[in-house]
C-alpha cells in the first residue's frame, strides 16, 4: 500500500532569512506551537510539496496517515483532504481488490501495466510509471504556445537549435520509465513541423502526403535535427 497526498509544506523566502518547512515542522518538534507561531503568518508563501509513504498493508497505511494528520496539527498544518490517499499497487503478485490502484507523482502515472520480461519475453503485470496525461497535455500545450508552426522566418535548423533542448529535457525525464508514453508529444511535434513546412514553402502548400515525405528524407539524413528523430524508430508526419 502507498499513503500519497500533497503535504501543506514547503519552502519560505530563504533570500529573505525566513527558515525552510522542514526546519519548521523539526523546530515545532522540538518546541511546539508557540515558538513557530511569528512564522504562521508566513504560510501564504509555501508551496506544496507531494509526499509517498511505503507500506505493507492497509493497516499500516492508515495508521502512518493519522500518525501523519496529527503531527501536522500539531504544527497547524494539515494534510490535503481530497488528494491523500491510500493505492494499492497492484500487480502478478498482488491480486487484491481495492477501489484506487493509480495516482500521479513529479508528472507521472502510476498504475498495473502490462510489461515484457526481457529474459523470458513474456508479459506480466507490474506496478510501473508512465509520464502521465496531464503532463502530456502541458508539452503539447508548450509546443503550441511556441507558434513555431507560422515563423516563415525559420530555417529548420533555428527551430532545432531553439526547442531541440526542451525535447531532450522530456526524452530524459519522462522517457526513463515506458517511454513510448511519449509518442502521442513526438507525434504532435511533428505535425506541427509539418503545419510549419507546408506554410513556409510554396510547393508544399496543401500538399500533406509531400511535406510527409520531405520530412521523412531529412529525418534520415540527419537524425539528430531533433532528440526524437534519433530515439524512435518509426518516424510519422502525416
Amino acid at each position: 500500500m502507498k499513503t500519497v497526498g500533497p503535504l501543506y509544506s514547503g519552502k519560505l523566502n530563504v533570500g529573505n532569512g525566513y527558515p525552510t518547512m522542514e526546519e519548521l515542522v523539526r523546530h515545532c518538534g522540538r518546541n511546539k506551537q508557540k515558538q513557530i507561531g511569528p512564522f504562521l503568518k508566513l504560510l501564504n508563501h509555501f508551496f506544496t510539496l507531494d509526499g509517498v509513504v511505503h507500506c505493507r498493508n492497509e493497516k499500516e497505511a492508515l495508521h502512518i496517515r493519522d500518525i501523519l494528520e496529527k503531527r501536522f496539527k500539531e504544527c497547524q498544518l494539515e494534510l490535503h483532504e481530497e488528494k491523500t490517499k491510500i493505492i494499492y499497487c497492484k500487480d502478478d503478485e498482488r491480486k487484491g481488490l481495492y477501489s484506487q490502484k493509480q495516482f500521479d507523482f513529479l508528472g507521472y502515472t502510476f498504475r498495473p501495466r502490462l510489461v515484457r520480461n526481457t529474459k523470458s519475453n513474456k508479459l506480466f503485470v507490474c506496478f510501473t510509471p508512465a509520464v502521465s496525461k496531464a503532463a502530456l497535455k502541458a508539452m503539447r500545450a508548450k509546443t503550441r504556445k511556441q507558434g513555431f508552426r507560422n515563423r516563415t522566418d525559420w530555417e529548420l535548423k533555428e527551430i532545432s537549435a531553439l526547442y531541440n533542448p526542451v525535447l531532450r529535457g522530456w526524452a530524459e525525464y519522462y522517457g526513463r520509465y515506458y517511454s513510448s508514453a511519449l509518442d502521442a508529444v513526438w507525434g504532435h511535434f511533428n505535425k506541427t513541423l509539418l503545419a510549419w513546412a507546408m506554410h513556409k514553402y510554396k510547393r508544399l502548400e496543401g500538399r500533406r502526403v509531400r511535406t510527409g515525405i520531405w520530412l521523412q528524407k531529412i529525418a534520415d539524413k540527419e537524425p539528430n535535427l531533433f532528440v526524437h528523430w534519433r530515439r524512435n524508430k518509426v518516424l510519422r508526419f502525416t
